[in-house]
């Protein structure tokens, strides 16, 4: 089980573009794609979930039953795009619609089977975008840039293009939030929960970051929804008149660095300022975490292209340092080249009980646990300067895999061979 999710983070997050489902044998989320939201662009309510267009991670779904956040709709699904620009939930038909910058897609199952219309089909031009949808009793209405698009509620058939509705009683998803007075009242009087502030027409996080309100959403049984620029959601209540911030899932852009450890999928990025920091997700649960740079003590931002977890410690691999995290304590630590970490890409990263051995991209290093220092093995000079772009144990022995071959280290009986004269007789 926890191979298929090791599998669609190296895939999808690298070639995030492909057209999902092409077998009818897939369920829906049978493969799934996580990815960092980006901005939020549009909330929509439907019978069972909030669903959240992004920027980047395609779109997202909120249970409003159990408060809690289920597998996103992405490219994996069916999605032409990860860049939502806007979404609607038709409560007539029970269907969901999604706009990306070069498609209006709408969805029987709200899951998978996803249908696909080009907005240049619909009488757009090559530039124009959905900013909007919206749904009346028999038509559903696309906001573009400066024109209304309107089509058939359940077949997607154009009906017209005109420069403003010719219905009244148009039932709205929300877009790109620019004062509307219902939402700013709601602002301006509302608080928000754990130490958020909710300042006008920004939210201030703990850190004292200013966060824009790109998207608002006043629904159904007293919810009230709003998207911020950095991707964190917000629900509230007409009641409480209080809202309350939720992280979509991760907030990593790309992938690097990933490590399995048994309960939980941890994640480094190359990307460190969109990605914020090291991620971990349990795709059982769906239960994420980062923990930022900016927010972390003794956490310096660094790109991240290894992660070993062992022994209750993370090592995470980056560009000149390496990150330590004892889970126990809950406390993290640079190690620089003062305590004898290379200079230059940490490849990768491997642990036994006793010591950390370091692959980068000039050359060897090993690394005693308990001091946190280098502890030399007298193999390092073979390889000054030469990349090691993996590394790993087996048994007693270090496998080596560099631009000069692999090799194996014997730790009991300190000697090392090239890989391909192993077993071979003199």
């Amino acid at each position: 089980m926890m191979f298929r999710f090791l599998l669609f983070f190296l895939f999808f997050t690298q070639f995030s573009q492909l057209i999902g489902q092409p077998d009818s044998r897939f369920r829906p989320f049978d493969w799934v794609l996580y990815r960092g939201a980006g901005s939020i662009s549009s909330i929509t309510e439907g019978f069972t979930f909030a669903y959240i267009g992004t920027e980047m991670g395609g779109l997202k779904r909120f249970n409003l039953y159990s408060n809690n956040f289920e597998e996103p709709i992405t490219t994996a699904q069916g999605l032409k795009d990860n860049q939502v620009t806007a979404t609607h939930f038709d409560l007539g038909t029970g269907l969901i619609w999604v706009a990306s910058p070069h498609h209006v897609q709408y969805s029987f199952s709200r899951e998978g089977d996803w249908y696909a219309k080009e907005l240049q089909n619909l009488g757009l031009s090559r530039n124009d975008r959905i900013n909007r949808i919206g749904s009346s009793t028999n038509y559903i209405w696309l906001q573009a840039r400066s024109s209304y698009v309107k089509l058939d509620h359940s077949s997607g058939i154009l009906v017209g293009i005109y420069p403003t509705p010719d219905e009244l009683d148009i039932h709205w998803s929300s877009g790109q939030y620019v004062g509307q007075s219902n939402l700013h009242e709601i602002f301006m009087n509302y608080s928000a929960m754990d130490g958020w502030i909710l300042n006008g027409d920004e939210f201030i996080d703990p850190l004292g970051r200013r966060i824009e309100i790109t998207t608002g959403l006043i629904a159904r049984h007293g919810n009230v929804f709003a998207g911020g620029g950095d991707g964190t959601f917000f629900h509230g209540t007409t009641t409480m008149e209080t809202f309350f911030p939720l992280k979509l899932d991760i907030s990593n852009t790309d992938v690097v660095g990933l490590f399995d450890d048994g309960n939980a999928l941890w994640i480094g990025s190359s990307d460190f300022v969109s990605s914020k920091g090291v991620s971990w997700i349990n795709p059982q649960s769906n239960e994420s975490f980062v923990y930022e740079f900016e927010g972390t003590i003794n956490m310096n931002p660094t790109p991240v292209y290894s992660i070993h977890v062992s022994d209750g410690e993370l090592w995470a691999g980056g560009k000149g340092i390496v990150l330590v995290y004892d889970m126990k304590d809950d406390y993290w630590r640079t190690l620089g080249e003062e305590r004898g970490v290379p200079s230059g890409v940490i490849w990768d990263v491997h642990g036994d009980s006793s010591y950390i051995w370091i692959a980068s991209s000039v050359g060897l290093r090993r690394i005693e646990r308990v001091t946190q220092r280098e502890s030399p093995i007298g193999i390092e000079n073979l390889f000054f300067n030469i990349p090691i772009y993996d590394i790993e144990g087996v048994d007693d022995d270090i496998w080596i895999g560099s631009r000069s071959g692999v090799f194996v280290f014997n730790q009991q009986n300190p000697q090392i061979r090239q890989a391909k004269d192993i077993g071979r007789k003199d």
